[in-house]
């Protein structure tokens, strides 16, 4: 699992109509967005011999387009990921990756899963799990109609089972509150507060070895989401927070364990 698969969480937007309920992503066949996102971690590892500190760094722009019902093609169309151990600064090429389709489901509330991914070259691991990019991927709405002072509780949960014993699993619960109006780019638009609390586990096979890695985190990130109230799509969405947990390390004498602590901070924009 990488360093940002502790899930330095994402947000993005589909547009809906001026009609719509005001809690609604248009989702007509062909629409297309695009968005900057943003992503730095930072990670320390209680290893026996002293703390070891990671730095995890992601930016991407990514379009994704409805194709129509409950269906829609996502790709990444520039990506740039980097990690930097005490070793030195890895920083992978990306081409093999762009213009490469994942295809995604989402409803009206904007909650979205990844039905397939493109194949990811071999020397992105150690690095990112991109195959998690739109767990996140969207602010989710309520049922209701945006409106001042509205709150509203979401649980949203993410299983993956690979090869070799490999699993993942995310269980977020999500508070959010309209807490104020403002304009943002000349439209009128809704700040909504959000503060999420995350349970993450996931377990990996060492490639070529007998290990087994666990990973076990929670914390909070909290934040803002500008959403447009004239055009019911998000213009912005900000966050930061931390976990903590432990890996460990099984298929020795004994098993290995190593707290862990990261801090991330979160920025997405709508782009041109």
């Amino acid at each position: 699992m990488r360093d940002r698969t502790t899930l330095a969480l994402l947000g993005l937007l589909l547009g809906v109509s001026a009609s719509s309920a005001g809690a609604q992503y248009r989702r007509e066949a062909g629409d297309t967005i695009r968005v900057r996102e943003v992503t730095t971690s930072r990670t320390t590892l209680g290893a026996p011999s002293g703390a070891i500190a990671l730095r995890s760094d992601h930016a991407a722009t990514i379009a994704v387009v409805a194709a129509g019902a409950d269906t829609a093609r996502a790709w990444y169309e520039t990506l740039q990921i980097a990690m930097t151990t005490p070793q030195g600064r890895v920083a992978p090429a990306t081409d093999a990756v762009l213009f490469r389709p994942f295809m995604l489901t989402f409803d009206a509330r904007g909650r979205i899963a990844t039905l397939r991914t493109p194949e990811f070259p071999a020397a992105l691991e150690g690095v990112t799990d991109l195959s998690h990019q739109f767990d996140d991927l969207f602010v989710r709405l309520p049922a209701a109609p945006l409106a001042l002072g509205l709150s509203w509780v979401d649980t949203a949960v993410v299983e993956t089972r690979g090869p070799d014993g490999a699993s993942f699993r995310a269980e977020r619960i999500i508070r959010s509150r309209v807490v104020r109006d403002t304009v943002m780019g000349g439209e009128s638009a809704w700040v909504i507060e959000s503060i999420q609390r995350s349970t993450l586990a996931g377990a990996q096979r060492v490639r070529g070895q007998p290990t087994i890695v666990r990973t076990t985190l929670s914390g909070v990130d909290s934040g803002f989401v500008v959403f447009s109230r004239e055009h019911g799509r998000m213009l912005s969405r900000e966050r930061s927070g931390g976990l903590s947990g432990t890996l460990t390390y099984e298929g020795g004498p004994r098993p290995v364990v190593v707290p862990m602590e990261q801090r991330y901070e979160n920025v997405v924009r709508r782009a041109p």
